[in-house]
């Protein structure tokens, strides 16, 4: 997710494709989330690197409504505080 004066931007990675695991996350992303049943490994590696460096927050999130909630509210927290 990026934030350009004020609005939300989220960008769909589908991390289907061998490619996607060497994309680069966008400057100016405030958070990652990780919505998936099963991960990539290649690709949230790569992700989780770019995400640490940039000082980026990751949030896994299992395909439910429930699982997601509690981990947006939660991020939320920490990104709107």
């Amino acid at each position: 997710m990026t934030s350009d004066s004020g609005s939300l931007r989220v960008e769909h990675w589908p991390g289907r494709k061998a490619a996607d695991a060497r994309r680069s996350v966008s400057p100016g992303t405030r958070a990652i989330v990780f919505v998936c049943r099963h991960l990539s490994h290649p690709l949230m590696l790569n992700v989780r690197r770019q995400a640490d460096s940039l000082g980026v927050p990751v949030v896994y999130c299992r395909r439910t409504a429930p699982g997601w909630q509690a981990e947006l509210e939660g991020l939320r927290g920490r990104l709107f505080s």
